[in-house]
């Protein structure tokens, strides 16, 4: 027969199962808490060196100039190697993992009262990592850049109000460049600027940098790794936001809309290029793309850079003095005529809520990063143009 058997008795103190696991949770909680101590460490001297460099332009000047390109070399190198835009194929992955990420947050307080904190804290840790990265990737390649000094003061441009004549005699000489230029490139049926139906747009973003190349001969704060810009797949729908490039600091990577008119897709990747190579500001990154422009040595990147300067010199002129600008549209051959309203005709089509709310989110993203005009910054890129063209002799000063 068996030998039967009682329970043993439990001895005084003992602690049940259940006293044990809040203890174990307790001391997982203490630990991940004190996980978060070096990240706000290093968040904190991210900011520290922010305020540093606010104050001391000459030593983010040197940051830009001699720290960052090393930094962001090897991501360069490896967007160089993709065929295709790593934001575009990132960008869904990601909002999924944050979804994700925000319903674990959420469904953690659904848990045993023992557990929530600690499954709260690890999902919150998981937000806690990728926010960290994003802003240490955006400060290290982009944000740090805002604070560099002037590029009018790099490059001897100095910047200064000028009469509606001075911004009317620029006009005129771009469009004397423009209109020499234009008659050298092809047409589609409409009359149109377009490309070579040849050349691919791997080929075309490589050529690209012929221009930087170029123009680094001459400046020397343009010379840097060779950058291949990406288009966007979805550049159409792309097109609803008003947006023709965007330069993604996370991968150091410059994406173009391939939808747009072909003299603004040229335009567009010199600058979006000119974010890569370390200049943030938007006048500034379109005045790069203009020099580039025209030091580069075809025909087609120079008339895009010509006829993009003309159309933001014409929008400033139209804003002081409606007469001048109108003896200027007279003078602008039919050829410029058809691929602006090409242009304007391209855009129109795309105008809705999405847009004007994406242009909001951007107005307010520049005014953040010491962009007071916003929006308008981009064409303040002219005044560097002007500032250029009265240092070669060419403009008398107004």
């Amino acid at each position: 027969m068996n030998r039967a058997t009682s329970p043993l008795p439990r001895p005084e103190g003992g602690h049940k199962p259940k006293d044990r696991t809040i203890s174990a949770n307790r001391r997982q909680i203490r630990r991940l808490g004190l996980s978060f101590v070096p990240g706000l460490v290093w968040f904190g001297l991210l900011v520290w060196g922010y305020r540093i460099l606010a104050r001391h332009s000459d030593w983010a000047e040197a940051y830009s100039r001699y720290v960052r390109p090393w930094l962001i070399r090897p991501l360069v190198w490896l967007n160089g190697l993709l065929p295709f835009s790593l934001t575009e194929v990132l960008l869904l992955p990601l909002a999924l993992l944050l979804l994700i990420i925000l319903l674990r947050l959420v469904f953690s307080w659904l848990a045993p009262a023992g557990w929530r904190v600690l499954r709260a804290l690890r999902s919150l840790r998981v937000l806690y990592i990728l926010f960290l990265i994003a802003v240490s990737l955006y400060l290290l390649f982009h944000g740090y850049n805002f604070l560099r000094q002037p590029l009018s003061e790099s490059l001897d441009l100095p910047v200064q109000a000028q009469s509606s004549q001075t911004l009317y005699e620029t006009c005129v000489l771009l469009k004397q460049h423009a209109a020499a230029l234009r008659e050298q490139l092809p047409e589609d049926q409409d009359g149109v600027f377009t490309l070579t139906a040849s050349e691919t747009q791997a080929q075309l973003f490589k050529r690209a940098n012929l221009g930087y190349e170029a123009a680094a001969q001459e400046l020397s704060l343009l010379d840097g790794p060779t950058v291949m810009a990406k288009g966007v797949w979805l550049s159409h729908w792309w097109s609803y936001t008003g947006t023709t490039g965007m330069f993604m600091p996370l991968l150091a990577e410059a994406n173009v809309n391939t939808d747009i008119q072909p003299d603004e897709e040229l335009f567009t990747i010199l600058h979006e290029i000119a974010h890569v190579q370390g200049i943030a500001r938007e006048d500034e990154a379109n005045f790069v793309a203009f020099s580039t422009g025209i030091y580069h040595p075809d025909p087609d990147f120079q008339y895009a850079a010509y006829l993009a300067a003309l159309i933001h010199g014409s929008n400033s002129l139209y804003q002081y003095d409606k007469d001048l600008w109108q003896q200027l549209w007279e003078q602008i051959p039919a050829s410029l005529q058809r691929d602006i309203q090409a242009r304007n005709a391209y855009w129109d089509q795309f105008e809705g809520p999405v847009q004007t709310q994406t242009q909001k989110t951007n107005d307010s993203f520049l005014k953040a990063n010491q962009q007071e005009s916003g929006n308008h910054s981009y064409g303040q890129m002219i005044d560097l143009v002007i500032s250029y063209y009265q240092k070669q002799g060419v403009i008398d000063l107004g």
